[in-house]
C-alpha cells in the first residue's frame, strides 16, 4: 500500500506514472487508427514462423520460401527448420496465438505496453544521469515520438527490440552488468544488429581497463543467451550462423543502389529496376542462397567502383534520420507537403539538440559514455548499408536523453554547465 501511495506523492514516481499514461494513450490511438498492420513481407514472415512454432513446434516458414516473398499462413510443409530470421519476436507471437486466427490485436496490445514502458525506462535512465527537468523532457519526447508510436501497431520487431535494448541500458545504468548482458542477448535474438555491439563490449573488456568488470559481465550475459541459438543453427543448418542469415548481405547490396531524392516512398521500385537485384531474387531458391549472391554482388560493386559506392552512401545516409511523416498523411488533415516539412524539420532539430547534449557532456563522458555508445555504433554500422528511419527507432530514446539536456537548461534560462542544472528531483 505504501508503494502505491508513494507513486502519487513522490515527484519522480508520479511523473513516471503520468508519462506511462501519456505513452499508453499515444500508442493506443495509433493502434486504433491504423487498419493494415500486416501488409509488409516482414510481417508475413513473422506470422508464418510463429504459426509453425505454435502448431508444428518447428521454427519454419511452413514450406518453400524465397527471398522477399510473403509466405502464406497454414503452410502445408515441408516444415524445415530455418535460420533466416531471429527467433524471439516469432516466439512472442506464438505465445499469444491462442486461437486459429493470427493474434494481431493481442500482439498490438503487448506492444503498446512495451512501447510505453520504454518511455518510463528512458525517463529513469535520464533521471539517474541528469536531473528531474531533463529526465521529464526525455520522457515526453519518447512518449510522443511519432514513428515509434506508429510502429506499435505494426507486426514488426522494432517495438520488442527497442524495449529490450532500453531495458538493458537501464540495468547498465544501475550497474547490473550480467542482467544487462542477458537482456542484450535477448535483444540480439530479436534483431541481430546488437551482436556486433556486444562483441565490441567484449573487446573493450579484453583490452581496456576502464569498467573492465562491467563490460565483461555484459558480454558474458549476452553470449549465454546467444550461443544456444547458434548451436541450434549449427545442428539444423550445418553452418555456423550466429543468429540469422537474412538481412546483412541484402542491406549491403541495396546500399549500392542509388536512390534519387524524392523517391524514398518508392525505393523498392528503384531496387526492382536494378538488373542484378531482379536476377538474384528471381533465380534464388532460398533466402540463404539469395543473401550469399547479394553479398558477392555487393562486394564486387564496391571493389569495382568504390568512389561511386561512397558517394551513394554519403548521399543516402542522412535519410536514415529523416522521418518524412508520410505515414501520418491518412490521419492528419494537413497537406502532405506541410506534414513532410514539419516532420523533417523536427527530425533534424532533434538531432541537433542531441548533438549539443553530447558535446555538453564530453567532460562527463565516463558517466554518459554507455548512453551515447549505441547511437554512435548505429550511425557507424548503418553507414555502409541501406537503411530506413525505422532502423534508428531503438537509438531514439538514448538520443532523447542527450536532446533533453539543452532543452532543460534553455527552457529555464540557464547556460549549459556541462549540460547539468541543479536537480530538483529531490
Amino acid at each position: 500500500m505504501k508503494k502505491i501511495e508513494s507513486l502519487f506523492t513522490e515527484p519522480a514516481s508520479r511523473t513516471a506514472f503520468l508519462l506511462l499514461l501519456l505513452a499508453l494513450l499515444a500508442r493506443i490511438i495509433c493502434v486504433l487508427v491504423q487498419q493494415d498492420s500486416v501488409g509488409d513481407p516482414d510481417s508475413a514472415e513473422y506470422l508464418a514462423l510463429a504459426q509453425s512454432i505454435r502448431f508444428h513446434g518447428v521454427f519454419s516458414f511452413g514450406g518453400p520460401h524465397s527471398w522477399g516473398s510473403s509466405p502464406p499462413l497454414n503452410g502445408h510443409g515441408p516444415f524445415l527448420p530455418t535460420d533466416a530470421r531471429a527467433p524471439l519476436y516469432p516466439l512472442l507471437i506464438a505465445a499469444l496465438w491462442w486461437n486459429a486466427a493470427p493474434p494481431i490485436f493481442a500482439v498490438q496490445i503487448v506492444q503498446v505496453g512495451l512501447g510505453a514502458t520504454v518511455c518510463v525506462l528512458t525517463y529513469l535512465i535520464a533521471l539517474s544521469l541528469t536531473n528531474y527537468r531533463a529526465a521529464l523532457f526525455a520522457g515526453i519526447i519518447t512518449a510522443f515520438a511519432p514513428l515509434s508510436s506508429f510502429m506499435t501497431a505494426a507486426i514488426m520487431s522494432e517495438t520488442l527490440f527497442t524495449f529490450l535494448l532500453i531495458l538493458g541500458f537501464w540495468f547498465w545504468s544501475r550497474k547490473r552488468g550480467l542482467l544487462a548482458g542477458i537482456i542484450f542477448g535477448a535483444a540480439a535474438l530479436t534483431r541481430p544488429i546488437v551482436l556486433p555491439f556486444v562483441i565490441l563490449i567484449a573487446i573493450s573488456a579484453a583490452i581496456l581497463k576502464f569498467n573492465r568488470g562491467m563490460h565483461a559481465r555484459i558480454a558474458l550475459g549476452a553470449f549465454l543467451i546467444i550461443v544456444p541459438w547458434t548451436v541450434r543453427n549449427l545442428a539444423t543448418q550445418n553452418a555456423l550462423v550466429p543468429i540469422q542469415t537474412q538481412g546483412w548481405a541484402a542491406n549491403l547490396f541495396l546500399g549500392t543502389v542509388d536512390i534519387p531524392y524524392g523517391a524514398n516512398s518508392n525505393q523498392w521500385m528503384n531496387f526492382q529496376a536494378d538488373p542484378a537485384f531482379r536476377s538474384i531474387v528471381s533465380s534464388s531458391e532460398t533466402e540463404t542462397d539469395a543473401e550469399r549472391r547479394m553479398l558477392s554482388a555487393a562486394l564486387n560493386r564496391i571493389r569495382t567502383d568504390p568512389s561511386r559506392w561512397l558517394r551513394t552512401r554519403v548521399k543516402e545516409f542522412p535519410r536514415l534520420f529523416a522521418d518524412s511523416g508520410m505515414y501520418l498523411v491518412p490521419f492528419i488533415p494537413l497537406s502532405p507537403r506541410l506534414i513532410k516539412f514539419i516532420m523533417l524539420g523536427s527530425s533534424f532539430l532533434f538531432l541537433g539538440l542531441a548533438g549539443v547534449g553530447m558535446i555538453a557532456m564530453r567532460k562527463n563522458w565516463r558517466q554518459f559514455y554507455f548512453v551515447g555508445a549505441f547511437p554512435i555504433f548505429m550511425c557507424c554500422i548503418q553507414f555502409p548499408v541501406y537503411g530506413e528511419p525505422r532502423f534508428m527507432i531503438p537509438a531514439f530514446p538514448l538520443l532523447a536523453i542527450f536532446a533533453s539536456i539543452p532543452l532543460a537548461n534553455f527552457s529555464w534560462g540557464q547556460k549549459l554547465h556541462h549540460g547539468l542544472a541543479p536537480s530538483d528531483a529531490g
